[in-house]
């Protein structure tokens, strides 16, 4: 029975990627870039990243260094994968609900062994995302060199579970290239880990409380994510989730970890744009809110804000240079690597800021001078991939008494 159940799983995952693969066919002999274009923004603004990906496609054939054309590409790349991601995990969640591998209430007794899924998961990222990722990152770098980027669109969702988590709507300036190109950078890394690493987990140690809540309740949200590792590291039966899964492993955790890189150093550039903007911020995406109506940014005073989701101006404060310092740390020992003589580490007094403006702790972490090199644990992983490094920061975390 559970054979069955496992096949029907699998086809279900391929069915996903069939989508995402093939999408539909809007092309016609006689559009013009900008009929490409406005094609494109259509389906942005219908949720439909696969065939805005294929719109945007065909304009950059006929104009490669199209700003619009370019940066819709970019947005097309992520709402596809969140298209993507999206019907997985109703398919994953639906099965878990139907059948004795759903999770409720186990008390003592340990959940039930889903199945393993991993090999399935890691072809569907290979086959269907690989090349997204790589476009997306062209288009970012050649957007770096515009001085203004004015791309409008009445609409933009990221959808996940049927419920958005990112909505968006108005002026996309160069501000937002940074921003939403820190996303694609860390969904790339995601990526490439997906690739690289034994993705086989017992789907039944993943429980979702209903109530989490990462924007008012962060603490909780943390006891959680701590927890959920906790569990996945600590089974038995897929002990080699997360580890290295062959030679190409290596590659790909290299790749991660300048990835990472990536999406801290652009989300740190954001902020540092926002800073230099003076025009009205009404219409804008990743924005701040003007308290006092000076007509610039100004840190510890204004929120900032992305969609519904509005940023403290304490906590906005202390994501900068944190994020620089991510950036540098994981780029550590790479061909990214800035600084090859100097190592960058990620030390504990780093997260000081963030983690009162957040609520977690009252005052600075003992052990502020532990470093950790996270950078080595990608540049040079070794056959435990990333469970060594997770297993470690769950070690500091019990010692820091988070």
């Amino acid at each position: 029975m559970k054979k069955a159940r496992l096949a029907w799983l699998l086809s279900l995952l391929l069915l996903a990627a069939c989508v995402f693969a093939c999408g539909t066919d809007d092309e016609d002999d006689g559009y013009t870039a900008a009929d490409y274009v406005n094609l494109g923004k259509k389906h942005l603004t219908k949720n439909e990243g696969v065939e805005a990906t294929e719109a945007f496609q065909s304009a950059i054939e006929i104009e490669p260094r199209n700003v619009d054309a370019n940066f819709g590409l970019q947005l097309a790349h992520t709402q596809a994968l969140f298209n993507l991601a999206d019907t997985l995990v109703n398919m994953v969640e639906d099965l878990l609900t139907d059948t004795d591998w759903g999770r409720t209430d186990y008390g003592d007794q340990a959940p039930v062994t889903g199945p393993p899924i991993g090999e399935s998961l890691q072809a569907i990222v290979r086959d269907t995302v690989g090349q997204v990722f790589t476009e997306a990152d062209g288009a970012y770098k050649l957007l770096l060199d515009e001085n203004e980027i004015d791309f409008f669109l009445s609409r933009y969702n990221l959808v996940l579970l049927g419920e958005p988590l990112l909505e968006l709507g108005g002026e996309f300036d160069k501000t937002d290239l940074h921003a939403l190109g820190a996303l694609a950078a860390l969904l790339t890394a995601v990526a490439d880990l997906a690739q690289g690493l034994n993705l086989d987990l017992n789907l039944n140690a993943v429980y979702i409380p209903e109530d989490l809540d990462l924007t008012n309740d962060p603490e909780g949200f943390l006891q959680w994510l701590l927890g959920l590792l906790d569990a996945l590291l600590s089974d038995d039966t897929f002990d080699q989730f997360l580890a290295l899964d062959g030679t190409e492993g290596v590659a790909f955790m290299q790749s991660a970890g300048v990835n990472l890189g990536n999406a801290f150093a652009r989300l740190a550039a954001a902020f540092e744009q926002l800073g230099q903007e003076t025009d009205a911020q009404d219409d804008d995406q990743f924005t701040y809110q003007d308290t006092n109506d000076n007509g610039t940014y100004d840190a510890l005073v204004d929120p900032v804000q992305l969609g519904a989701l509005v940023i403290e101006p304490a906590i906005a404060a202390a994501l900068p240079e944190l994020c620089r310092n991510l950036s540098l740390a994981f780029w550590e020992g790479s061909a990214a690597d800035p600084n090859p003589l100097l190592p960058d580490k990620i030390y504990v007094s780093m997260l000081d800021d963030l983690l009162i403006a957040l609520g977690v702790i009252d005052d600075d972490l003992p052990l502020g001078w532990l470093g950790l090199n996270v950078g080595r644990f990608f540049a040079e992983p070794s056959a435990d991939g990333l469970r060594g490094l997770l297993l470690m920061l769950l070690d500091v975390t019990e010692m820091l008494g988070l």
